[in-house]
């Protein structure tokens, strides 16, 4: 199962945000929409994506382009089928 979610930086996560789903496209597609969403730039949150209890990205609303917590517009980078029993 991926979870994509939202979380403050202190790790709270914002419950309705989340978003359970069997696959890896669809996992990739949710992921992508919320990093989409330009008015959390600048704020303390972070974007989720994860499988089972394996994190597969986190990015940092506070990142810029090229910072290591960045991707937006890296969403293909993200190994999304290495962890797939």
């Amino acid at each position: 199962m991926f979870l994509i979610y939202l979380t403050t930086e202190s790790g709270e996560l914002l419950p309705w945000s989340l978003n359970q789903v069997e696959d890896a496209i669809n996992a990739m597609e949710a992921f992508q929409e919320l990093l989409s969403w330009e008015f959390l730039d600048g704020h303390p949150f972070m974007v989720w994506a994860a499988y089972n209890e394996y994190n597969l990205a986190c990015h940092w609303c506070r990142s810029q382009p090229g910072d290591s917590g960045y991707w937006r517009g890296k969403v293909l980078e993200i190994d999304w089928l290495s962890h797939l029993h």
